[in-house]
């Protein structure tokens, strides 16, 4: 994978996108005006379509041989694997929203106050975020500080954002992950290389554990979706932008590690309480 992808592109902010034409560099191409449309509702929908969108762009200027058609063709997939990612994150989140008041339903009614015991549990809670950080999962430890219901919104519809991560270091470090790169290999070389293609959009779903990559990606996002839109360079490589969302919530479960099986089924009691709650966790970067 490392012969394919080049190296971390610096992504260009100088594209304009206007009327019914792209502006990049020297580059121009036609778009069709349905497409255009659907690009700037993405765009200014959400902050990591915009970043995505643009990242992609910038990366097929790069690609010399391209006609009008390859770039609306090249658009349509991009709109579509957004679509899909969002979709997909969505469906995930109100899952989780309804299995959580069906929890909330079912839990039964303390003998205590409630605001006592959310006091006592977030108080453990948070004594378990910092023994997650000494352990190293500082991602894992700010995305459960994040989760935590303030006590005048519990049992309210308060929902925390979502939390978004662009080109960062925890980015690349998960987009650059060789288990996740071997995984989308087969799909490049399929829809990409073998039929001769300069561009395209893959999409799939990719699972971090502790032997593929670390402890925080595997306790942090675990099962995630993506979309990844491949550009050929001059050079013979291919750059890359890549677009990950996951929804985080917690399934009863049980694990080999007892600290980690402890930790998601102290957090699961805590869900089915109310007292933390799901939300989407969205990634993009630039290969």
């Amino acid at each position: 994978m490392k012969k394919i992808i080049s190296g971390i592109l610096t992504l260009s902010l100088a594209i304009i996108l206007f009327a019914n034409t792209v502006h990049a560099e020297s580059l121009t191409y036609k778009i069709d005006p349905e497409l255009q449309q659907q690009i700037e509702s993405l765009m200014e929908a959400d902050a990591s379509n915009k970043d995505y969108i643009e990242a992609a762009i910038n990366n097929f200027n790069k690609n010399n041989k391209a006609t009008d058609a390859d770039y609306n063709t090249y658009l349509k997939e991009i709109i579509a694997s957004i679509q899909n990612l969002q979709n997909e994150s969505d469906k995930s989140l109100q899952s989780a929203y309804e299995k959580q008041e069906e929890l909330i339903k079912n839990t039964p009614s303390p003998t205590a106050s409630w605001q006592d015991l959310y006091t006592s549990a977030i108080a453990d809670y948070r004594l378990g975020m910092k023994y997650v950080k000494l352990k190293g999962a500082t991602h894992t430890a700010d995305y459960m500080n994040h989760a935590i219901v303030p006590m005048d919104k519990v049992y309210t519809s308060w929902k925390p954002s979502t939390v978004y991560h662009k080109g960062d270091a925890w980015a690349k470090f998960l987009t650059q992950n060789q288990a996740f790169t071997n995984d989308i290999y087969p799909k490049f070389e399929q829809k990409i290389i073998v039929p001769g293609k300069s561009y395209g959009t893959i999409t799939g779903s990719f699972a971090y554990t502790t032997n593929n990559s670390s402890l925080d990606a595997f306790a942090a996002l675990h099962k995630v979706n993506y979309s990844a839109t491949f550009n050929k360079l001059s050079s013979g490589g291919y750059s890359v932008a890549f677009k990950i969302t996951d929804t985080y919530d917690f399934d009863w479960s049980t694990y080999d590690n007892f600290a980690i099986g402890f930790g998601n089924n102290y957090c699961y009691v805590m869900q089915s309480n109310g007292w933390i709650k799901p939300f989407q966790i969205v990634i993009t970067a630039n290969g």
